[in-house]
């Protein structure tokens, strides 16, 4: 892709999410579209628990990061452990969510938020963590390292990243919206109330995430739950 449609499809990608704020969390709660069976479901939930027990069992400490904080369901947990969080994000009606969510929790005095596009956004200081969920899957390649590189800049030396992803599994998204096919990397993505935008999608392995990571001074560790996540644990080496 041109440098040109590759910031076509990331500027449509953002608008996708500001309209897909008030809908979001039925991804993750499996409502409406979501909702396959009580079999399916089950497995997701037992999936999303082993990612959030991952977070949670970091108890990240101190000054924190979270990039793309979407609706605040990671959010949250960050903010219970931290002495303070940075949740940054390009869209303005995720950030008044995710807001909403951590001052009906009486977290809201912990975190700062930033409205800012990821490619083009840098940080004025260096933090004691790093959380990045569910956003590197819409980062395309040539666009990953500056991500990293970002990631990297952002850490103090020996501090910790924390990943979270989608794996690939069919019944992640919703039947009028699938996946895309090995080796395509935009995909389209349709709202409840019918309209369609194109985003990029792209499944990464843990050992992809691995070397990725390695090229920016960070070692990292990845696992797979059972069928729809990847997630792990980086460190900056120095």
């Amino acid at each position: 892709m041109s440098t040109r449609d590759t910031d076509s499809v990331l500027a449509e990608q953002i608008d996708y999410y500001e309209a897909r704020a008030p809908e979001f969390d039925d991804w993750l709660e499996r409502l409406g579209r979501y909702d396959y069976s009580p079999a399916a479901n089950a497995r997701w939930h037992q999936d999303i628990v082993e990612v959030q027990d991952a977070l949670v069992s970091a108890a990240f400490a101190g000054d924190v990061l979270e990039l793309a904080c979407g609706t605040g369901n990671w959010t949250e947990v960050l903010a219970r452990a931290a002495a303070h969080a940075t949740a940054v994000d390009a869209s303005p009606a995720m950030i008044t969510a995710n807001r909403e969510r951590l001052t009906n929790d009486g977290l809201a005095d912990r975190v700062t938020y930033v409205q800012a596009d990821l490619f083009t956004w840098h940080p004025d200081r260096e933090h004691d963590a790093v959380a990045i969920c569910f956003f590197l899957s819409h980062v395309p390649d040539d666009r990953l390292d500056p991500i990293l590189g970002l990631v990297a800049a952002s850490l103090r030396s020996h501090s910790r990243v924390f990943v979270a992803d989608s794996n690939r599994a069919p019944m992640a998204t919703t039947p009028d919206s699938p996946i895309p096919s090995p080796g395509e990397i935009r995909t389209r993505r349709r709202l409840n109330d019918g309209r369609e935008y194109t985003i990029f999608k792209i499944f990464r392995t843990p050992a992809e995430f691995t070397a990725a990571f390695a090229r920016h001074g960070m070692a990292f560790e990845g696992h797979e739950t059972g069928e729809y996540f990847v997630y792990g644990f980086g460190a900056k080496e120095s």
